[in-house]
């Protein structure tokens, strides 16, 4: 049948006018806010849905003439990649050069002088460059010298992921121009990406690091945005509204299901002058077969096993999430082939999960449904159980399946490690036999833990600076399953989730072996936060205890995780109110070094506990003339001496490197196939820490944040502070501690004030009829403002309830 004969077909032919494409437009105004802030994009969703013509439309001449005025040259589109992979190097490369054409129609003297300043240089490099991947390197630098950012857009991206003519190297290549020029991607393709879709060892994780938060799913047409599709390709009159509603259900709104359903019932009617929805539905589902196939190509078999249960179901029944994997729904979900309808507006469809469309769902009732790719052991081989310690409220159980080996790993949390070494039972046991204790426990838990990942690999292409970021996003992800961190409110208070009488029993253990660290002394546990000097407590106490038992752990060294965790809460905790509140410091973008307050990587928007270490090393060792200034116009000292600008740029430059070294040293305490930690390095962070007779430790310098943030502030406040300051005022519970502890908020200039549960217990014990809660208002006596563990408070006594 023609389709003069039946409208009804999806269009064979490329869409540019944005009118013609119907829906997404949340899906368009995302993709442009991505390409004019320098992000890779990827769309994702089933071969059907209309990604080609979201493309089409999205990069349309005029738009593609609009993006180069802003200095943003966008590629013709590619689709895939050659039988080569050197060929799509060149391909990317021409389609760069091709993609300047557009400067000559722009009413701009400057660019049509870029143009022909390219068009000049390229003819040049197109006769010296070597390869085909030298030629693109010679255009991304050519467009960087020359001001433009370049995007090249690519349709079934999943061919250069999967193809056989791709290695690791072409990853590492493609990896290193878009981490070192302007050169950007937005691509398409029809699945997500995770790493079984990546060769084998490529370095970096390159799809995942590039397109990692930038995904935009293209969801099924709803109801409306269907019946406006239909009518762009028939008439108005064809169908009623109650057909139409019919046609919605069978496809879901998938663009491809819902033509090949309307094709079908246009038939019917004009064959038969009705419409006959069981035919439809047969003849619709046989059409869409080859289609199903390659939207269920890449499940597994979890997955499989979810839609043909949820194809039995009843199409509204809802279905308990607790009996499946959450993992696998979130996959299938963003596949496009289920849809989330808890975010639907029609109430009836709301809380429950629903397979996309009755066609597909058909299909998924079929037995011969099955996983091309299977995701559980060889049952032909008996699988080995190895358990690394119990189940833990609040620790995250990773079960890892390889070679026919479950390892199951639960790490060790904080709590639990206090756990052993203040467990009342213990309290009496000597120091020896303490030490053998809690050394075999550690090394029975820690040598029975497989290790997710092991530390990335620098490549020859990967900058310091690159290296530095993939490592420490890296040691974050993976070093909390290890030994969670001591938790954080959302307002940023200290919780140190440890009874007051555990806390003495850890101080007394560590009181016995502190001479492990001699260097280690009074002056700098004082200047710390609470987190961090019980992050150093327990790695001393931990670190005697293996040696006691002689085991130095190779695949994980958790006294080095410990003294990782104490520097990296001593840089938040020091560092993090000053670096993001100051004007200068707060919009500092981590992985461009760019001062961008609309990025969405900028410091001010991470909270001080996920911000990694080379976020401040990185910071301080791109600001030392700023900070330098600071420090000298506020009159800020070190050890009580004060710093003309030429000594503090030196402090701050070595502070920079001090801490970048630790920081290296630091990632070791992950596993590493190839690169275990080693006692020198736990010896070398310690130095580095605490210093020697000679040298003053790294610990004892990043108190500086607190005195900076204390000039900062004080600056800003200190009018209001001073009048506050031995006054009564009316205060309000936020929150009731252990002891009857008080954590208030002034009703003006919303001020922190705690009163200790000794203040508390002598009011109660002189007011019988008192009662406390939450949101309640006081009067009380306010101190002398104060600065310790990185907040800022009033102590306070009560006056009346």
């Amino acid at each position: 049948m023609t389709e003069k004969d039946n409208p009804y077909m999806l269009c064979t032919f490329d869409i540019t006018n944005r009118r013609q494409y119907i829906g997404r437009d949340k899906q368009f105004e995302k993709l442009y806010h991505y390409v004019t802030h320098g992000n890779n994009a990827v769309i994702q969703g089933p071969e059907g849905t209309g990604k080609t013509q979201f493309l089409n439309c999205a990069f349309n001449k005029s738009r593609r003439r609009e993006l180069a005025q802003r200095g943003i040259l966008v590629a013709k589109l590619l689709f895939g990649i050659n039988d080569e992979a050197e060929a799509f190097f060149g391909t990317i490369a021409d389609s760069l050069v091709s993609a300047a054409d557009i400067l000559l129609e722009l009413q701009d003297e400057d660019a049509q002088a870029a143009y022909r300043s390219i068009s000049a240089a390229v003819e040049r490099k197109r006769k010296t460059a070597g390869s085909r991947q030298g030629y693109l390197q010679e255009i991304c630098m050519l467009l960087m010298e020359e001001g433009y950012a370049a995007y090249v857009v690519i349709d079934g991206f999943e061919q250069f992921v999967n193809s056989r003519h791709v290695t690791k190297e072409h990853h590492d290549t493609l990896r290193s121009f878009l981490a070192n020029t302007t050169l950007r991607l937005v691509v398409a393709t029809d699945y997500d990406f995770n790493k079984s879709t990546l060769p084998r060892h490529a370095a970096g994780s390159l799809l995942l690091q590039l397109f990692s938060g930038k995904e935009l799913l293209l969801p099924g047409l709803s109801p409306e945005e269907c019946t406006s599709f239909l009518n762009t390709m028939g008439s108005e009159t064809d169908f009623s509204k109650e057909e139409r509603t019919k046609l919605f259900q069978f496809s879901g709104g998938v663009p491809r299901l819902l033509c090949a359903a309307a094709f079908c019932a246009y038939e019917q009617r004009r064959s038969t002058g009705g419409i006959d929805w069981k035919k439809v539905r047969a003849d619709a589902g046989g059409a869409l077969r080859d289609l199903f196939d390659r939207w269920a190509k890449h499940l597994s078999q979890k997955e499989v096993d979810f839609l043909k249960n949820r194809a039995r179901k009843g199409d509204l029944e809802p279905v308990s999430l607790s009996l499946w994997d959450v993992d696998c729904l979130g996959l299938l979900i963003k596949r496009g082939l289920v849809r989330d309808t808890a975010n639907e507006e029609d109430i009836y469809l709301r809380d429950m999960y629903s397979i996309a469309a009755v066609l597909f769902r058909d299909y998924c009732r079929e037995t011969k449904l099955t996983a091309y790719h299977d995701d559980t052991p060889d049952p032909s081989k008996p699988t080995v159980i190895v358990q690394a310690g119990a189940n833990y409220i609040g620790d995250v159980s990773m079960k890892i399946e390889a070679k026919n080996i479950a390892f199951v790993s639960n790490g060790i949390s904080i709590k639990e490690l206090v756990h052993w070494i203040a467990n009342p039972e213990q309290a009496g046991l000597a120091t020896e036999g303490f030490q053998q204790l809690l050394g075999n426990t550690l090394k029975s838990r820690f040598t029975a833990c497989l290790p997710e990942n092991a530390i990335p690999q620098k490549t020859e292409e990967m900058s310091d600076y690159d290296y530095e970021v993939v490592c420490d996003e890296h040691y974050s992800a993976v070093g909390d399953k290890l030994l969670p961190s001591v938790p954080v409110n959302p307002d940023n208070e200290v919780i140190i989730d440890v009874e007051p009488e555990e806390l003495v029993t850890i101080d007394q253990r560590f009181e016995a072996v502190r001479g492990r660290r001699s260097a280690l002394t009074d002056e700098i546990l004082q200047s710390q936060s609470e987190r961090c000097r019980l992050f150093i407590k327990l790695s001393v106490i931990v670190e005697d205890a293996l040696s006691a038992v002689g085991a130095f752990m190779e695949d994980y060294s958790p006294q080095l995780v410990l003294y990782g965790k104490a520097l990296e809460q001593s840089l938040r905790d020091n560092f993090y109110a000053f670096f993001s509140k100051e004007e200068r410091l707060r919009a500092y973008d981590v992985k461009t070094r760019m001062n961008d307050p609309e990025s969405e990587n900028t410091f001010a928007n991470f909270n001080r506990d996920t911000t990694f270490i080379g976020s401040y090393q990185k910071l301080i060792a791109n600001q030392v003339d700023h900070l330098s200034r600071y420090c000298v116009d506020h009159g800020i000292s070190v050890q009580k001496k004060q710093f003309g600008f030429y000594a503090w740029t030196k402090w701050w430059k070595n502070l920079a490197y001090a801490t970048d070294r630790v920081k290296n040293i630091r990632n070791k305490a992950d596993h590493a196939d190839s690169v275990s930690p080693q006692k020198g390095d736990l010896d070398k962070m310690c130095s580095e820490l605490f210093g020697d007779k000679n040298q003053t430790g790294l610990l004892s310098s990043l108190t500086i944040g607190l005195d900076l943030w204390y000039h900062l502030n004080a600056s800003n406040r200190t009018e209001m502070i001073h009048s506050f300051e031995n006054t009564e005022r009316t205060l309000v519970i936020k929150k009731i501690k252990q002891g009857n502890a008080l954590d208030c908020r002034t009703e003006e200039g919303d001020f922190t004030v705690k009163i200790s549960k000794s203040e508390v217990g002598k009011y109660l014990s002189e007011h019988a009829d008192a009662q406390l809660c939450e949101n309640q208002r006081l009067t009380a006596k306010l101190g002398v403002y104060e600065l310790q563990d990185g907040n800022e408070f009033f102590h306070a006594s009560i006056v009346k309830l």
